[in-house]
């Protein structure tokens, strides 16, 4: 076999195995049920909730108590997604409820984060969700003077 050959076997291997890595990176976990914080509509509450968001939005310990207490009452009204059984009933009331934490809680941001740390989760969120998702987005899409 060619060297050439070889480099291309080799590669070829490396794109497969990647794909395959990926598929099954990208597999719910047991029980079909993925955590809030990988969908791709995900609550920009949730999204602080996490640790590495905080440290990136540089909040103080009185930013991170508010955060954790919106967190907790976004988490108990979602528990009412346990109850339904339906996939495509669960999936709707998700993005009602997801719509309507979103709503409040650009509210009450606004007294917890400064104007700078609120632009920034915003960019945060951009980048976490699909491409599709952000396009989207009502606001990103008269900045970037999208058309139908």
């Amino acid at each position: 076999m060619t060297r050439d050959r070889r480099l291309f076997v080799l590669a070829t291997t490396l794109v497969l195995g990647s794909a395959i890595v990926s598929a099954v990176r990208a597999q719910p976990p047991e029980g079909g049920r993925r955590g809030f914080g990988r969908s791709s509509r995900a609550s920009i509450v949730f999204l602080l909730g996490r640790e590495q968001v905080q440290k990136e939005l540089k909040l103080n310990e009185e930013q991170v108590a508010k955060v954790n207490e919106m967190n907790e009452a976004a988490r108990a009204e979602f528990a009412v997604l346990r109850d339904i059984e339906d996939r495509a009933k669960r999936t709707a009331k998700t993005v009602e409820l997801t719509r309507e934490l979103d709503k409040k809680a650009r509210g009450q941001l606004r007294d917890v984060l400064e104007r700078e740390q609120i632009r920034r989760l915003f960019q945060i969120r951009m980048q976490v969700r699909s491409a599709l998702d952000s396009l989207s987005n009502q606001f990103l899409a008269r900045r970037l003077e999208l058309t139908d």
